[in-house]
């Protein structure tokens, strides 16, 4: 727990450990920022600890890590809070993502396997985008759908195998 230099809310610092930046929080409604992130933020510690992924530190991986973390997260809650929720989108966001799917899939797919930090940067990031009307962090969507559609072929519950795949 630290109070600066306000950089992020919450966070993983590899290794199994993780900070909340009180600095980070909203003046307003901070606590709700921690139970939002707390869900995810613990799901990359657990996923990272697997062994052997040759796709570490791709698009590939970090849509998976990103998503399937937030996929957890809305597992974690449950009803209480929704798939936007849980992204971190407004509902406006959500439907954007929705509608827009295939095109973003068209674009990240020619590229899953870079390890280029600036184009991985704005799947990933909540102050870039890969289109200028599209929300931030993409990323977290399109791995997200590809968990839900993992749970969806492989039964209820089956996210939990998602921790010990690799991307």
């Amino acid at each position: 727990l630290v109070y600066g230099p306000g950089w992020t809310n919450l966070g993983g610092l590899g290794s199994g450990e993780m900070l909340i930046d009180f600095l980070g929080l909203p003046l307003e409604g901070g606590a709700e920022e921690i139970r939002r992130w707390l869900p995810h933020e613990v799901a990359h510690i657990i996923h990272s600890n697997r062994e052997g992924d040759n796709d570490d530190g791709t698009l590939l991986s970090a849509i998976i890590s990103e998503g399937f973390a937030s996929y957890f997260t809305d597992q974690y809650w449950g009803e209480s809070m929704n798939s936007a929720e849980a992204l971190g989108y407004s509902e406006e966001e959500w439907v954007w993502a929705v509608q827009n799917e295939r095109e973003l899939w068209s674009d990240a797919s020619k590229q899953l396997d870079t390890r280029d930090s600036e184009a991985i940067l704005p799947y990933r990031s909540r102050s870039h985008r890969v289109r200028p009307d599209a929300p931030t962090a993409v990323g977290y969507f399109l791995g997200y759908r590809i968990a839900e559609a993992y749970v969806a072929q492989n039964g209820e519950g089956s996210y939990y195998e998602i921790f010990d795949l690799p991307a």
